[in-house]
């Protein structure tokens, strides 16, 4: 090994971001779940944790956990309403952020700049996914959720497609939480869906990409008049579209994992969070994303001169102090061959090491530029 060092300049390095996307698919066999092994209910009654297999198996995956909260100006009465009110109260923390008096937001779905909060949210479906599948956040423009609107996720079920299909240009940066975009019904398979993909009419959910957390409207359930959410908060779609969504699929009836059933504001009041959520969760069909993974990098160019490393330090590199090398001939050019490239910190401690995947030549006759990545 050499014993002298070769200082970088800043020209000398470059430091350089990498994304690699994987592909991340749940379908609906394995989360309308038919029974429970899946599924972990904290001791707070509060939130349900879906698992790729057993919950009580040391090999399952967390993939997500599944909450509901509702506001107080909304829906009042029922089963947990503090606890419900209270999941509200920190979801719009992480999430919105207090407002400019230190208050607490109410969930909008406008996906605007105004103020109007038109398509308020006093009740939201929460699924925050594990951060072992979503690794850094999950990449804009690719989330896409099937959700039963009548029946249990299955083979005859009918569906509501959700995607975030404008996220990858089409964003907002005002969380505190980074960036968000808007999910879209982007189809039926009940119905036909006319005019702009990008109506904000169209919303029924949020997706935070860094923190992992989707926002779900619950109105995303056709309703009938006689249900308890009100049918003019938040409407579906837009008036004629939503008649041709409700007619072809009716209002829905959600049953709980205990078979309980009756529509989503039954179970929101009527029902504890746990229930609500085995009840909504039996409703959803295929997620997919994709997780984003980003590599830091600084990339070192170690610019081997002409007149340097043209000699090794190796013992046997002299003999009775000639180069063995040059054959006993003192005209002859010195030689050396490069296999590897140590990177030392300022008080010269070897910090890492690369190696050549061949040795080169290396001669006062030639120059290099070995390109060293080290990746953190």
């Amino acid at each position: 090994m050499a014993n002298s060092y070769k200082y970088f300049t800043d020209n000398d390095r470059v430091s350089i971001r990498t994304p690699l996307y994987e592909s991340v698919s749940l379908n609906s066999s394995s989360i309308s779940q038919s029974s429970e092994v899946n599924l972990y209910t904290g001791s707070s009654n509060m939130y349900i944790s879906f698992y790729d297999g057993a919950a009580s198996s040391a090999t399952s995956n967390l993939m997500f956990d599944m909450t509901v909260a509702r506001n107080t100006t909304e829906l009042t009465g029922g089963f947990q309403l503090t606890q419900q009110n209270n999941l509200y109260k920190q979801f719009s923390k992480i999430l919105y952020g207090p407002n400019s008096t230190g208050a607490i937001q109410t969930l909008d779905l406008d996906f605007d700049d105004d103020s109007t909060n038109s398509y308020v949210l006093n009740n939201a479906i929460f699924l925050d996914f594990a951060r072992g599948k979503i690794k850094d956040e999950i990449r804009k423009g690719t989330f896409a959720l099937t959700m039963s609107v009548s029946g249990t996720a299955g083979a005859s079920a009918k569906y509501v497609y959700l995607a975030d299909v404008s996220g990858a240009t089409n964003y907002k940066v005002d969380s505190p939480v980074g960036e968000y975009g808007a999910l879209y019904v982007v189809g039926t398979s009940g119905a036909s869906i006319t005019g702009s993909i990008t109506d904000t009419n169209r919303i029924q959910g949020l997706v935070f990409y860094q923190a992992g957390t989707v926002v779900l409207s619950p109105y995303i359930f056709s309703v009938s008049s006689s249900n308890a959410i009100p049918s003019n908060v938040n409407t579906f779609l837009s008036s004629s579209q939503a008649g041709i969504l409700l007619s072809a699929m009716g209002a829905t009836t959600l049953t709980s994992n205990d078979g309980a059933t009756g529509n989503i504001g039954y179970f929101l009041t009527g029902s504890g969070i746990t229930g609500s959520v085995e009840a909504v969760m039996r409703q959803i069909g295929n997620v997919s994303f994709q997780s984003t993974t980003e590599i830091n990098s600084t990339v070192y160019f170690c610019r081997v001169f002409n007149n340097e490393f043209n000699f090794s330090a190796n013992p046997t590199y002299l003999s009775s102090s000639q180069i063995v090398v040059k054959g006993g001939d003192p005209l002859n050019q010195p030689v050396s061959y490069i296999t590897t490239v140590g990177l030392y910190s300022d008080d010269n401690q070897l910090l890492a090491v690369a190696k050549l995947s061949e040795p080169i030549k290396k001669t006062p006759s030639n120059e290099l530029i070995l390109r060293t990545r080290l990746d953190f």
